[in-house]
C-alpha cells in the first residue's frame, strides 16, 4: 500500500451498509418491482432462475419484459441518492466513514462492479474536486480502460466502473451483457489481465465472481504462480474447515490470499480493515517522480491537495509571489492553508513546503535584500478571465 502497488476491487458488499443490495438482492427487487408487468409464466421462470442462483439468467428474463425506463427506474430507486438518504442515520454515518477511509488510502486505482455513485462522491470530497477530476474515470466505457492503466503508471489515481453506472448510458445486468463484457469483448479481460500482472488486487465486498477467479486461475497457471498476490476480504471463521479448504484453493489455484473477518459483528471487519489502510503513513512526494514530467501542468497535477492549495494561494497574490514572513502573517485568516499540517511548527511547515515547490520548479526563488520571495514562473501563467483572480496553466 505504501508503495502504491495495490488496487481496490470493490463489490456490492461495500455498499450494503446503507441498504444497497448485492446482485441477489437486486434481482429479488427487480422481480418484486416487475411482478405487475410480468405474466405468470415469465415470473415463474425468473423466480426459478433466481432460486438456482443464476442471476444473469433471471435478469435476462426480467429485462425481456420490463422496458428500459422501468429497469432504470428500479435501479435509480435502489442505488441512487434517495436510497442512501433513506437508510438510518447511524448506517449513513458508518457508510460515509467507510467511503472516506477507502479513498484516503494510497491506491494505484479503484475498480468496482457497483452502479452507485458513492465512491466517486467520496473521491470528489477527499480531493476537493481538484486532483480527482483531472484523473481517469471509466463508467462502463471499455475503450477508455487503457487510459486508466496509463494513469496508474504515472502515479495518478484511476477509477473504473466495469459494469457501468447510473450516470452512464448502460449497465451490465443480463446474461448477454455479462457475456459481452467478459467473453466476447476483449477490452475488460485485457485490462484485468494487465492489472493483475502489475498490481496486488484487494477484493473488498466481493463474492469473487466466476470470471474474475477464472482469469486469475489462468494467469496463475500460465506464469507458474509468479504473479502479484491478490487478497480477498471475506466473512467467516479462519479455523472453519470449509473456509480453510476454500482459502487453500484460492491461494493455490488463483494466487488469492484470504483475509477472514467475523460475519456476526455487522461486518465491522470491513470498516476496521479500511480504517487501518487509511491511517498508514503516506509516502512523501517523490521529487524525481515529479521531475520526470517536464510540463509544468503535469507536475502541478501530481501535487498533494495541500501543496496545490499553497501554490494556488501564491498565484492568487497581486504579483503572483509571496515571502515566508508574509505567508505566516496571513495564516490566521487562511484556515485552508493549515489543513493537514505535518510539522509542529507552522514556520517549518510553510518554509519546507515553499522550498519543495521551488525544488520541483513550480515556484521560483527571487532574492530581495537577503529575503527570499517565491513566485509563480511567468511561463506558467496566462491572461486570467474576469471572473478569476488568477489562472495557472490548465491540465491537459
Amino acid at each position: 500500500m505504501q508503495q502504491k502497488r495495490c488496487i481496490a476491487y470493490v463489490g456490492a458488499g461495500f455498499s450494503r451498509t446503507c441498504g444497497m443490495p448485492d446482485w441477489a438482492g437486486l434481482i429479488e427487487r427487480l422481480i418484486e418491482f416487475g411482478a405487475k408487468w410480468l405474466d405468470a409464466e415469465r415470473l415463474a421462470l425468473a423466480k426459478a432462475a433466481f432460486a438456482a442462483r443464476d442471476f444473469p439468467m433471471a435478469s435476462s428474463v426480467l429485462k425481456e419484459i420490463l422496458t428500459p425506463a422501468l429497469v432504470n427506474e428500479c435501479l435509480g430507486d435502489t442505488f441512487g441518492s434517495a436510497a442512501y438518504a433513506r437508510c438510518p442515520e447511524e448506517d449513513r454515518l458508518r457508510m460515509r466513514r467507510r467511503m472516506s477511509d477507502l479513498v484516503r488510502s494510497t491506491w494505484a486505482g479503484i475498480i468496482t462492479t457497483n452502479y452507485d455513485g458513492l465512491i466517486e462522491h467520496a473521491l470528489a470530497e477527499a480531493t476537493e474536486g481538484t486532483q480527482w477530476v483531472d484523473d481517469v474515470q471509466v463508467h462502463g466505457d471499455t475503450v477508455r480502460l487503457a487510459e486508466a492503466l496509463i494513469a496508474a503508471g504515472q502515479d495518478r489515481l484511476f477509477f473504473a466502473k466495469l459494469h457501468g453506472s447510473l450516470s452512464g448510458q448502460r449497465v451490465v445486468l443480463t446474461t448477454e451483457e455479462y457475456d459481452e463484457a467478459y467473453l466476447r469483448s476483449p477490452q475488460i479481460t485485457a485490462f484485468l489481465q494487465a492489472v493483475m500482472l502489475q498490481y496486488h488486487l484487494i477484493f473488498i465486498g466481493c463474492s469473487l465472481e466466476d470470471e474474475v477467479v477464472r482469469l486469475r486461475r489462468r494467469l496463475t497457471g500460465d506464469f507458474a504462480g509468479h504473479i502479484p498476490l491478490a487478497y480477498a476480504l471475506l466473512p467467516g471463521e479462519a479455523n472453519n474447515s470449509e473456509n480453510q479448504a476454500r482459502a487453500r484453493y484460492l491461494k493455490r489455484q488463483a494466487s488469492i490470499d484470504v483475509i477472514w473477518f467475523r460475519s456476526d459483528d455487522a461486518y465491522k471487519g470491513v470498516d476496521e480493515f479500511l480504517r487501518y489502510l487509511a491511517e498508514l503513513p503516506k509516502p512523501p512526494e517523490d521529487i524525481r517522480s515529479l521531475l520526470r514530467f517536464q510540463r509544468y501542468e503535469d507536475r502541478q497535477r501530481r501535487l498533494s491537495p495541500r501543496n496545490k492549495r499553497l501554490l494556488q494561494y501564491v498565484a492568487a497574490q497581486t504579483d503572483k509571489s509571496i515571502t515566508l514572513t508574509d505567508l505566516l502573517s496571513r495564516l490566521d485568516s487562511e484556515e485552508s492553508l493549515k489543513t493537514d499540517l505535518c510539522a509542529e511548527s507552522l514556520e517549518d511547515e510553510m518554509k519546507y513546503r515553499l522550498l519543495y515547490l521551488a525544488a520541483v520548479g513550480l515556484l521560483t526563488e527571487i532574492v530581495e535584500s537577503d529575503t527570499f520571495r517565491y513566485a509563480v514562473p511567468a511561463s506558467a501563467l496566462r491572461p486570467a478571465p474576469a471572473t478569476s483572480a488568477f489562472n495557472l496553466l490548465p491540465d491537459r
